[in-house]
């Protein structure tokens, strides 16, 4: 008999999400679930994973190093909210179906950052820095980190700089 496979590993990321106050729940797939199944002593399959990334609105800490390394843990605040998204997300996938024997979890990483060249603080309302002629378009720009693809705000910013940029090379 053929082995039945969902493929969502072939889905488009972040298509779908459940928002909670704090974070989102959305399905995810990473080839860190496989290292982790396999640390977990399963070999899985990539067409079989089904996965739900926690995404939250982290705290602002951290900081740049001298070597220019950067230095970011997670606050305690932070990781209440990632443990509760992560109770909610494992009961959605046992509820699926899932092995709750096969549950596993990924290493945090950071995606979508924000507020570390704020506007008014960073960069002038033109998203020029001290430095004339440096200007910032980024998600940096916003006053924190947005907690979701901040993708149409960007565009938006990048849309302002052009402007912004050929008055400035006029």
């Amino acid at each position: 008999m053929k082995e039945a496979r969902m493929n969502f590993s072939k889905e488009v990321p972040m298509s779908i999400l459940i928002q909670f106050k704090n974070f989102i729940l959305s399905p995810h797939f990473s080839r860190g679930l496989l290292t982790a199944l396999k640390q977990k002593g399963i070999n899985a399959n990539p067409a079989n994973i089904l996965g739900i990334m926690v995404k939250i609105k982290d705290e602002e800490n951290g900081r740049i190093l001298a070597d220019g390394s950067v230095e970011k843990g997670i606050s305690p605040t932070d990781a209440e909210i990632l443990a509760e998204g992560a109770s909610i997300a494992g009961a959605i996938l046992v509820n699926a179906g899932v092995n709750p024997n096969s549950l596993v979890t990924t290493a945090p990483r950071g995606a979508h950052p924000g507020g570390t060249a704020k506007i008014g603080v960073s960069v002038d309302r033109n998203l020029e820095t001290e430095a004339s002629g440096l200007f910032v378009a980024d998600a940096s720009l916003l006053p924190k980190a947005p907690g979701a693809p901040p993708i149409l705000t960007i565009v938006a910013l990048a849309k302002h700089a052009a402007e912004v940029l050929m008055e400035y090379v006029s």
